[in-house]
């Protein structure tokens, strides 16, 4: 290929880089190449395949489409003839948003969206009502934020700070319960919606009114298996006294029923048995297989721990007890109850702890408050006529196992023996109180199954909520979102307080460290300053000690030498006296008169006297200079030219200590 043809290609890819660009949006480099080089530099084909991407839409023929791409070029308005170029004018693309991913959870279902941030909620909203055809005025998006957030329906996208992919709960409250809705294996299309019935069933003979939860498409002929479950009255043995007039057919479904929505009354007696095969026009159509098969079960003889549901088939099936009476371990008794709750509602369930409730509040309620749960207790009842459309529709429905699972330690017992019940009040007065406990002994059989949400975030668990069988998906889901959002609520608050308390704590025990630091160097200055002192005041005793020692001692030899001292010649005698004149230390001047043929030794003791012994003191004359203490102490006065007068000065010694 010629340089020229390579330079045409070039400048050619430029220009589709451009628009490309333009088209899109898409401002990174790299990510506009990987697109055309997938598209083999198809710009057509690359601009789809980005908007396809970006704005994914289910195949539905002949449905108007709401463009939530604003300033955005559809892939179908793009043509080579229209096809925008590089020297067109184009107005700047807008921002680059963010698409986040919604995964909203609603009952048995979940709904995948891909909505861009600059969007509101009431798009999100929007979207599920074109999904589900529920009003938005019914809804309750709850889970934006991670449950920290309560959004508004004119609140921004972007404005919750959402991550990239985003997990939702989606509640009606106001709309009546509906069983899963299922894709149609054919044409992938969600099929209708099937109402529920609540119908009040009244035994005429005992006088028991049974409610029972029934899904629309539920037929007449399985009704009345199911009462035989509850009631051990077999079908043909049923007369029912106000079914519709369109009901002759045991097998209509409650919808073509005509039954009043959402509850309806029902009352039957029992046939009374004869010899002959009894005639009832509603029981007629019946066949012969159907008849024999209830005869049969009339005669079998069940333990009393049997106990009999209709499942999905409506066939009369034998389940083993959730918790027999002879298993003492709590363990052992749980794993047994785990195992024969999947035998009658299949594995999807919630994770039911394996232990004691002892063990389950521990887990639960750990030492610090960040890692604690709050603790779901599950109480089953099989005599409760609630239970099995309790546990296969609500508890074992995927959003209520999977919220379970990842806010709750959920714990389960069975009291439908009255030892397991005996045995679960003494668990809850041990663990809870006795207040709790006769609240549980209190309840109804036909008010299980119960729920009970338990919390701790101080000292002691209480019972927060207490949850009945006879509630709808939604009433359930809201209650428990309302009890982990109350309990992260009480955390929050009390680990804020803790940290407060354990910063409060912290700095107490610094203060009373550096006080306590504090003391021992005071103590410590306080001993050294105390022995210094009484090294100061010892050595001032021993040095008084000392002195006065001194001062007595020189006091004794002044004493002996004043009385060694010879008497001065009298005024009178003015022949051989030597007159001496001494400057004292001090400035004083002392005059006296010695005998001139004396030995000087006698000056010695008068000066010495005075308390300048010549130990400590010199005499030194004038001139010329020199120690008188030095001379011979015998030699006279006159010998050692200290006559007739002289001037001597006294001086101490430097060499003396």
């Amino acid at each position: 290929m010629c340089a020229c043809a390579l330079h045409k290609m070039a400048t050619n890819r430029d220009e589709i880089l451009a628009d490309f660009q333009a088209c899109t949006g898409i401002n990174d480099f790299e990510e506009c190449l990987a697109h055309l080089e997938q598209s083999d530099w198809n710009l057509q084909q690359a601009v789809s395949s980005v908007l396809v991407t970006d704005n994914p839409v289910e195949d539905v023929p002949d449905t108007e489409m709401v463009d939530l791409t604003p300033s955005v070029v559809k892939a179908s308005s793009i043509s080579p003839s229209n096809r925008p170029c590089a020297s067109t004018n184009f107005e700047p693309p807008p921002p680059r948003v963010r698409r986040l991913q919604f995964d909203v959870e609603y009952r048995d279902r979940t709904i995948h969206l891909r909505v861009e941030d600059s969007m509101t909620v009431f798009t999100v909203k929007k979207l599920l009502n074109e999904e589900l055809k529920i009003p938005v005025t019914m809804m309750d998006v709850r889970g934006w934020s991670g449950g920290r957030v309560i959004a508004k329906d004119s609140d921004l996208l972007a404005s919750l700070h959402l991550p990239l992919h985003n997990k939702l709960f989606l509640l009606t409250p106001d709309i009546p319960e509906t069983d899963s809705i299922e894709e149609n294996q054919n044409n992938g299309e969600p099929n209708e919606v099937v109402l529920k019935y609540e119908l009040l069933i009244r035994d005429q003979d005992t006088g028991e009114e049974k409610h029972v939860t029934y899904p629309a498409n539920k037929t007449i002929r399985e009704v009345k298996l199911d009462v035989y479950t509850l009631t051990s009255v077999a079908v043909r043995h049923q007369n029912w006294l106000d079914w519709p007039q369109a009901s002759g057919d045991d097998t209509l479904t409650l919808a073509d029923c005509h039954f009043n929505y959402p509850n309806h009354r029902l009352t039957f007696c029992r046939v009374k048995e004869n010899h002959s095969k009894p005639h009832n026009s509603k029981n007629e159509d019946y066949n012969t297989d159907s008849d024999e098969f209830e005869d049969a079960a009339d005669t079998f003889d069940f333990d009393d721990d049997t106990q009999f549901f209709g499942d999905e088939n409506h066939q009369t099936h034998k389940f083993k007890p959730l918790l027999p009476s002879g298993i003492e371990d709590p363990t052992e008794a749980l794993a047994h109850f785990t195992h024969e709750f999947e035998e009658r509602y299949g594995e999807r369930h919630p994770f039911f702890f394996l232990g004691s409730l002892d063990d389950a509040t521990k887990e639960a309620f750990k030492p610090t408050l960040a890692d604690r749960k709050p603790l779901a207790i599950y109480l089953h009842h099989d005599r409760s006529v609630q239970v099995n459309v309790f546990c296969s529709q609500l508890l074992c429905a995927e959003s209520i196992v999977s919220f379970l699972s990842h806010h709750f330690v959920t714990w389960a017992w069975d009291l439908t023996l009255d030892i397991n019940k005996a045995r679960l009040l003494n668990m809850c007065t041990e663990h809870f109180g006795s207040m709790a406990a006769s609240a549980v002994r209190n309840i109804q059989d036909d008010q299980f199954p119960i729920i009970l949400i338990v919390m701790k975030t101080r000292s002691n668990a209480e019972v927060f909520s207490v949850s009945q069988g006879n509630t709808s998906l939604d009433e359930m889901m809201t209650a428990l979102v309302h009890s982990v959002d109350v309990f992260n609520h009480q955390r929050s608050v009390f680990m804020a307080e803790d940290s407060e308390r354990l910063a409060a704590e912290q700095l107490r025990l610094e203060q009373d460290a550096a006080y306590q630091a504090s003391l021992i160097a005071d103590r410590a200055k306080a001993e050294e300053k105390e022995r210094t002192e009484r090294e100061e005041r010892e050595k001032q005793e021993r040095e008084d000690q000392e002195r006065r020692e001194k001062e007595q001692n020189d006091e004794a030899i002044r004493l002996s030498l004043e009385q060694q001292v010879l008497e001065e010649p009298p005024a009178e005698v003015k022949d051989g006296v030597s007159t001496l004149r001494m400057r004292l230390p001090d400035g004083e001047m002392l005059v006296r008169r010695f005998y001139a043929n004396h030995a000087i030794k006698t000056l010695f003791y008068f000066i010495g006297s005075k308390g300048y012994r010549t130990e400590d003191y010199k005499l030194l004359t004038t001139w010329p200079k020199r120690d008188v203490t030095l001379l011979d102490s015998s030699k006279t006065f006159k010998d050692s030219g200290l006559f007739p007068q002289e001037t001597l000065f006294v001086e101490e010694r430097q060499d003396v200590d």
